[in-house]
């Protein structure tokens, strides 16, 4: 058997993440819509929803083309096969389901289960992908029924769940992927299924390919509410770019003093001084860096050197880093503390006045007297 096409010299994907709110979970699930089409010999289209996980590895399970002879149960290590199902030979229309399970993050040893022919239903039909822990490994749902497993002991997300389109070839000539539509995209946590509530536009390259130059011609863009479809044809939307929320929130940040910071929400930052109100994306995770701990204190005693201090912020936020993370899952305001300290030239000046004013008053006593 050939070695899996998706170890090809380019790994081109499009799609989206979760919200910052899915980070942690134990399970994940997306709706997905077949489409049905015929792919390139030599090619591998797939269209999953997965996650990286805390322990290094990455799981995977959507449905895909994969044109030639493979074997359809199989494990690889350093790109040599191990055959431990039977093999058939997969046809240019032929979509099947499809898991990968890759312990070492994405290096050359991974995991895979090919469904039977046909396996995804008809063209235009909905399907429901979902990765979940059983008391013996990883189980991979199609529409609620089990359809395979791997014995690998379960862990939570290290990033947010997310959905892909991926186009794995050797040709420069990359050709038509799907396009193909994801729903509902969702995570589990110890109390349950959660529907994330925003998602952030995915595109590049996969880690396990050398995409340096190329131009990925694949795009996502969002149908609707948690919908989004992703591939040939559709637009380009930047990376780490929103692509849908459910409803934003308000950040509300008071610095008190002429200091500044920023706030960084997904790839966007934001530099500003004394105050910050902006509405952010549900679910998303706002980091709030102040710039400045130490700053003249304002008025006459900043002009003769006392100087405030940082202590801390309360609000929804109660730390003394200057660094601060804030889930933005409902609408959230914080304050920085300041405590006046004198400076040893504040001190100087403060003993100065001093003097001056007793010289004062003993050449005032001195005149009344005379």
């Amino acid at each position: 058997m050939p070695v899996k096409a998706n170890l090809n010299k380019y790994s081109l994907q499009a799609g989206a993440w979760g919200d910052d709110a899915s980070k942690g979970s134990t399970g994940v699930r997306v709706e997905i819509r077949t489409h049905i089409y015929n792919a390139d010999y030599g090619a591998f289209d797939y269209f999953w929803v997965g996650d990286n996980l805390l322990n290094g590895s990455f799981i995977q399970f959507g449905y895909g083309y994969e044109p030639g002879s493979f074997c359809l149960r199989e494990h690889e290590i350093n790109n040599t096969g191990t055959c431990q199902g039977g093999s058939d030979n997969l046809k240019t229309n032929d979509a099947r389901w499809q898991w990968q399970y890759w312990p070492n993050g994405l290096a050359n040893n991974f995991y895979y289960g090919v469904g039977p022919a046909n396996s995804v239903g008809s063209d235009g039909s909905w399907h429901t992908y979902s990765i979940v822990p059983v008391s013996n490994g990883w189980s991979f749902l199609f529409d609620n029924q089990q359809v395979d497993s791997i014995p690998v002991e379960p862990t939570p997300s290290k990033d947010p769940a997310y959905i892909v389109a991926e186009k794995s070839t050797n040709s420069a000539h990359f050709g038509n992927l799907g396009p193909v539509e994801f729903r509902n995209l969702s995570y589990e946590m110890t109390n349950g299924w959660h529907s994330v509530n925003s998602l952030i536009s995915l595109h590049g390259c996969s880690s396990t390919s050398n995409c340096t130059g190329v131009q990925n011609p694949y795009g996502a863009v969002s149908e609707g509410s948690n919908d989004i479809i992703a591939g040939s044809g559709i637009g380009i939307v930047p990376p780490g770019n929103l692509l849908w929320t459910a409803r934003y929130v308000t950040l509300v940040v008071n610095l008190g003093l002429e200091a500044k910071g920023t706030v960084t929400c997904s790839t966007n930052a934001t530099m500003f001084a004394n105050a910050y109100s902006a509405r952010l994306p549900q679910g998303m995770l706002a980091y709030v860096q102040l710039y400045d701990t130490k700053t003249a204190a304002p008025g006459f005693l900043g002009t003769i050197g006392f100087v405030e201090v940082f202590t801390g912020w309360t609000g929804d936020a109660n730390t003394s880093d200057a660094k601060v993370t804030i889930m933005m899952d409902t609408n959230k305001s914080i304050e920085a503390n300041w405590r006046i300290y004198a400076t040893v030239t504040s001190i100087f000046v403060m003993t100065g006045l001093t003097l001056v004013v007793i010289v004062l008053l003993v050449l005032c006593v001195r005149r009344r007297r005379s």
